[in-house]
């Protein structure tokens, strides 16, 4: 056993020791709010140009996280896999739309600072890595099937990213012994079974049902959508079905799965209203 969250743990200290458990409470209540009702509502709402389609995916993926707001670190680990995640979609997208296939430097450097707090606050970090992996596989699929123009430099990049973001998360006092510890306890089944975070959800419970029904919603929009918006961007349908293996894993991925799946559920709300009303006015025109 190490201490692989002891930066999360002195900061909870210092709060509570300093201000009661008030502080904590609040400030944890803080992050969800800015994860969920700023950094996700803001990219969401820019990509989707509907805030009424981002409001109402935002307020129920709220709801959904909500099941593990708790006193805790692994509430910095929800803002770090946010954060990634919108970068990410972020440099693809401005790859895609103005052909700038680039990792600015600035990027790389935050990205890198992202995995050094990262490994020192949670050892959730793998998540983090996990989609760093999803996103050099996306666009060698990508390239293989010819998708897109991506540059073979870009992957290269892409790769460099992965290992300085490795090596942002050996910035920690157990350096690589950090990760054996966080393996075995993730792999032990006699761990995992006493707590109740760990437990399979239940088909009933209102949180499960919200996030399927975000899948209906982007099955529905790949459905009536040209087969080439479909797969438009691989990583986006990594991320979905990534999301679709942490909903059935355990009740603590809920906050991950309701991350992964604002932006293509918000996406596709939009899309199909947008189909909806095309549909609706055609019809009253006769």
């Amino acid at each position: 056993w190490v201490c692989d969250q002891w930066l999360g743990d002195l900061i909870l200290y210092l709060l509570q020791s300093n201000f009661g458990w008030i502080a904590p409470a609040l400030f944890f209540l803080s992050i969800f709010l800015v994860i969920f009702f700023v950094l996700i509502y803001d990219f969401c709402v820019k990509q989707s140009k509907s805030a009424y389609a981002t409001i109402y995916v935002i307020s129920a993926s709220f709801l959904v996280a909500t099941i593990h707001l708790i006193i805790r670190p692994v509430v910095f680990s929800f803002l770090f896999f946010t954060w990634l995640l919108i970068k990410l979609y972020s440099i693809e997208i401005e790859a895609k739309n103005n052909n700038q296939w680039i990792f600015k430097n600035s990027d790389i450097l935050k990205i890198f600072l992202i995995f050094v707090l990262w490994s020192n606050t949670h050892p959730s970090f793998f998540l983090g890595l996990f989609l760093i992996v999803l996103f050099i596989i996306s666009f060698c699929i990508e390239k293989v099937l010819k998708i897109s123009e991506v540059p073979f430099k870009f992957i290269k990049k892409s790769t460099v990213v992965f290992v300085i973001s490795v090596f942002g998360t050996l910035c920690n006092p157990n350096g690589y012994n950090l990760y054996f510890p966080i393996l075995k306890l993730i792999n032990s089944s006699y761990y995992t079974s006493l707590y109740r975070e760990w437990g399979k959800p239940s088909y009933t419970n209102l949180r499960f049902i919200i996030l399927v029904s975000f899948f209906v919603i982007i099955i529905i929009n790949w459905v009536i959508s040209k087969r080439e918006n479909i797969f438009k961007s691989i990583f986006n349908i990594g991320t979905i079905f990534l999301a679709g293996y942490l909903m059935f894993k355990a009740y603590r991925m809920f906050p991950y799965v309701a991350i992964l799946l604002a932006y293509p559920a918000t996406m596709a709300i939009k899309n199909i209203f947008a189909r909806c009303y095309v549909h609706f006015s055609n019809f009253i025109r006769g």
